[in-house]
């Protein structure tokens, strides 16, 4: 029942790399921010400040919503900013629609011998994405499963996945398959 009107929000966005940086957003992805609310009482307004902490989005949809992604760019294979990467690998890896990002810089595939690893991070409030490593002998030949992929570590609201691909033949295919069940 008391009931105050919200006047003012004050965000630390910074980078958090140090302690001469303050940031809004801790490791699990959350934002931090106050909140300055004032109420009329008998004629003289009462100004209180809050702490808020605010979970990031936890659906596609809400994602989507919360970016203010246009009508015409929020499907999961739309590209939302032009940057090349599909707005479901920006939701999967904990990034906004406006981040410009380079897929390479997300999926890292490196050579091992004969075999490619495959690792990247996943923002862990992100749950009604799943990912699957998917490989081929050509690229217009049947796409067939491909390893599990493992967690290799976890912390501070991410986990990094990774598979090994060991292909038979001179030549192999893999992808990264994210998909909304």
């Amino acid at each position: 029942g008391d009931f105050r009107k919200v006047t003012d929000f004050e965000f630390s966005g910074g980078l958090g790399q140090s302690a001469s940086y303050s940031c809004g957003v801790n490791s699990s992805g959350q934002v931090a921010f106050s909140a300055v609310f004032s109420k009329v009482i008998n004629n003289i307004t009462n100004i209180t400040r809050g702490i808020m902490i605010a979970n990031r989005p936890s659906t596609f949809t809400d994602w989507v919503f919360w970016n203010k992604v246009s009508p015409d760019q929020n499907g999961p294979g739309d590209d939302a900013n032009g940057d090349g990467v599909p707005n479901i690998m920006a939701y999967y890896f904990g990034f906004g629609a406006t981040d410009v990002l380079n897929q390479s810089d997300i999926v890292r595939w490196n050579r091992n011998g004969a075999a490619i690893d495959v690792e990247f991070e996943h923002d862990l409030s992100v749950t009604d994405v799943t990912a699957k490593i998917e490989i081929a002998g050509e690229l217009n030949g049947q796409w067939n499963p491909g390893p599990a992929l493992n967690v290799i570590d976890s912390g501070g609201g991410a986990e990094t996945l990774g598979a090994t691909l060991n292909f038979s033949g001179e030549q192999g295919f893999s992808r990264l398959v994210l998909t909304i069940p």
